[in-house]
């Protein structure tokens, strides 16, 4: 009730005379006794006094003029309120929702619930006003708000009295702490603390919470978004109201801070009924769960969206989220294609599509399967510190390593993106080369260009692929995942996963028809400050469907351009890679095809080219004393060495220092070395052949320009190679016969690149500007293949 009105008062006066010093009171008289009445006259009865109506109307009358103040103080009050109700009501347009993600409810108007006046000047008046929650209900909230009347005008205090919010109070718990007013205490002390306690201990049983810093919430620091209007988007149906949280803090990322800024209840909106409660709670949980796991997970990015629909569905499992949220799906495949072709940056732009994307992903993948899975995907998110880019990479390890095989991943991947289950085969025979393209890899031969089914819109972008020996496989490298494809059936398998559930697969090179070397190494390598990176990195030898794989050496990268395998498949030869590249010199070794020890052949060396017969391998070897370089041949039967050039006997025609070493390619017929040489300082790049038939050395050019990627003809008589020019590259051709160039793709608006000769014809194939591009022969004019980017290629052998 309201407080009475000071100024409508009623005083009581009473008066009296006053006396003269030493005058006294005189008495009063005494009164005669009165006559008696005179008899009355004989007639017809005599009226006695007033009606009983008369009577009661003088009482109304006598009530009316005691009431009356009390009347006109009413009546100034109910003024008062509604001078009041008009100023809010004039204020109706849109408010900040007192938790973010609420919206206006259509047709709501502030109404004044209740006013007291604090001082003869000050007022408070609690203001009511509805909003939607994400699943539809309505909520009420009261909005404290105070007013100062200045003669017959009104002032809107933009702040409340300083006595009013009182002192700040701290309670804390386990992995949690608030921080708040006094006016605040009843509503956060009774109704958020015990749900923040029981909330975070229900969390912790699934984020790895030890040595987690807690989730601090301060209610007295209100945080910018707090003050302005509230313009996140509606939510989609079965969307995670978590989503629209995100998306209204991404800029700020509030749940990066140390402390996470809430506005107070009172400044905020005070819930006036159930549902109110709830949707704040619910709003304060779901910041706390998302804060807990952000730091439980290494302070993962937030725009790629794993870790926040793993949150999601959490917030699921804990009660924060609606069941229906486990069944959200996002229908667009372009959209869910894209999220996984994207190597470097957010895959969307917009990250709460983002989000939605990852959420379909992970309840396409976890629906049905046991909670050691999800829990184990936890885990592993937690020990990289640092998920890859796109973060749904980290979805494929994660599960891989929480017990999922590669079969069940990849079925359950095609069934959300709406491929087919099994893929189409096609006959080696129809096929002549393997393109990887931005739109995965494309297959191309009599029949044209076709995708290959089996990895269209694969889950990770395929960096390089390699045939088998027999041409009836590919094995492709991609993000994460080495797989192999059967051309004639389609299916598609992947190597045996390490013992450590947080390793991965890498590159691929074949050893046999069906036995294929591959790389496996700890996930959390890819992380920053890693130390010793070769150390963790291991050589896998894998018979093509068995379950296991034997060990291979470590420290050995699988790269093409430093590992070669020999053509009888017997043997692999390794370089080790350095720090400064591929170019520099390493140790070169030899590792048996069926396992067993390494065998060193020398120091120094630069990346190796087999005989076609397997019986040789030769390489060029770095004096490090003299500065020189020697070709050198070694015989793997008999294990000798035969130093065919020395840069000291050419000192004449070619430098005799050679810092660095792009391909040393042997002609198909076994005839010719084709190597390059390069210094820095001064710029010098060179192109030679050695005949092995007359132990003859032929120079090709000494221009100031490196050439790499060395390349014969099936029939050895042309030789290819890339030539370095002022910005851009250019593919020259050589005879092999006269050691002239005779022809070179070269613009000034694009780079050649990639020379790969046909193994069973003259055709040639290279890229211009990523599009690849055919040649019948060598003087044949180029016919582009494909519009699209293409980053490399293959022969089928």
């Amino acid at each position: 009730m309201g407080k009475k009105d000071p100024q409508s008062d009623i005083l009581d006066w009473t008066i009296q005379d006053e006396l003269a010093p030493g005058e006294t009171q005189p008495a009063w008289p005494e009164e005669p006794a009165p006559a008696p009445a005179p008899a009355a006259p004989a007639g017809p009865a005599a009226r006695r006094g007033f009606s009983r109506r008369s009577w009661l109307a003088l009482a109304a009358v006598a009530a009316l003029v005691a009431l009356s103040p009390w009347l006109y103080q009413r009546w100034q009050w109910q003024q008062t309120e509604n001078s009041v109700a008009a100023l809010i009501a004039e204020q109706s347009g849109p408010t900040p929702a007192p938790p973010i993600g609420l919206t206006p409810a259509a047709g709501d108007q502030p109404r004044l619930l209740a006013l007291t006046q604090l001082s003869p000047d000050l007022y408070r008046a609690e203001v009511g006003r509805r909003y939607l929650a994400p699943d539809g209900r309505t909520a009420s909230y009261g909005l404290p708000r105070f007013f100062r009347r200045v003669n017959d005008s009104w002032q809107l205090l933009e702040t409340p009295p300083p006595d009013f919010p009182g002192e700040i109070r701290i309670t804390t718990g386990s992995h949690w702490k608030l921080t708040y007013y006094a006016a605040d205490a009843a509503l956060i002390e009774a109704q958020a603390a015990p749900f923040i306690e029981t909330l975070l201990e229900q969390a912790c049983q699934t984020i790895v919470c030890t040595d987690v810093e807690s989730v601090t919430f301060d209610f007295v620091n209100p945080a910018r978004a707090h003050s302005r209007l509230n313009n996140v988007a509606a939510l989609e149906a079965g969307e995670p109201w978590l989503f629209a949280l995100v998306a209204a803090e991404l800029d700020a990322a509030n749940w990066q801070n140390a402390v996470l800024r809430v506005a107070a209840p009172h400044r905020a909106g005070i819930p006036m009924d159930a549902a109110a409660l709830e949707l704040w709670r619910r709003n304060l949980g779901l910041r706390a769960v998302l804060s807990l796991a952000w730091r439980s997970a290494g302070r993962q990015t937030m725009e790629d969206g794993l870790l926040v629909a793993l949150v999601a569905r959490l917030a699921g499992h804990l009660g924060l989220e609606p069941p229906a949220m486990f069944d959200y799906a996002l229908d667009d495949q372009a959209v869910l294609g894209r999220y996984w072709e994207v190597i470097n940056g957010a895959p969307i732009s917009e990250p709460r599509t983002a989000h939605r994307a990852a959420l379909t992903y992970l309840n396409g993948m976890l629906r049905g399967q046991p909670d050691s899975v999800e829990a184990g995907l936890w885990r592993i998110v937690a020990a990289m510190q640092s998920i890859p880019s796109p973060t749904l990479y980290g979805l494929q390890a994660g599960l891989r390593a929480a017990g999922m095989s590669a079969d069940e991943f990849y079925a359950r991947w095609r069934s959300i993106l709406g491929g087919p289950a099994e893929a189409p085969g096609i006959a080696p025979a129809r096929v002549d080369l393997a393109l990887v393209c931005d739109q995965g890899p494309v297959l191309y031969g009599p029949d044209g260009l076709q995708p290959l089914e089996t990895v269209r819109a694969s889950p990770n972008a395929v960096w390089q692929l390699e045939w088998s020996p027999d041409g009836e496989r590919l094995v492709l490298t991609s993000y994460y995942q080495t797989t192999v494809v059967e051309l004639a059936t389609g299916r598609a398998t992947w190597p045996p996963a390490a013992a450590d559930p947080a390793q991965a697969s890498f590159f691929g090179l074949w050893l046999g028809p069906a036995t294929l070397a591959y790389n496996t190494f700890p996930i959390s390598i890819l992380g920053e400050g890693q130390t010793d990176v070769l150390a963790k990195i291991q050589v896998k030898l894998w018979q093509i469907d068995q379950p296991t794989a034997a060990d291979g050496p470590t420290g050995v990268v699988l790269l093409p351009d430093i590992v070669r395998p020999a053509p009888d498949g017997r043997y692999l030869a390794l370089l080790s890679f350095t720090t400064d590249g591929p170019q520099t010199p390493g140790e070169l070794s030899l590792l048996p095809a069926g396992g067993g020890p390494l065998e060193t052949l020398a120091s120094q060396a630069f990346p190796p080219a087999w005989s076609p017969d397997g019986r040789y391998l030769a390489f060029i070897h770095a004096d490090a004393a003299a500065g020189g370089a020697s070709l050198h041949v070694w015989e793997v039967g008999t294990h000798t060495f035969t130093r065919l050039w020395n840069s000291r006997t050419t000192a004449r025609q070619l430098p005799e220092t050679v810092q660095a070493n792009y391909r040393l390619a042997w002609s198909p017929d076994g005839q010719w070395l084709a190597f390059a040489g390069q210094n820095y300082s001064p710029a010098t790049g060179w192109l030679a052949l050695y005949s092995l038939a007359d132990d003859h050395l032929h120079i090709l050019g000494t221009e100031n320009v490196p050439t790499r990627n060395l390349v014969f003809s099936a029939d050895s008589r042309w030789l290819a190679g890339v030539r370095e020019t002022q910005g851009y590259s250019a593919v020259a051709l050589y005879s092999v016969e006269t050691g002239q160039m005779v022809r070179e793709l070269a613009g000034p608006d694009a780079s050649w690149d990639q020379p790969l000769w046909s193994p069973r014809d003259g055709r040639l194939l290279v890229f211009r500007n990523g599009q690849p591009q055919l040649l019948a022969d060598p003087m044949a004019p180029p016919e582009t293949l494909d519009e699209r980017y293409c980053s490399t290629g293959a022969w089928r052998p």
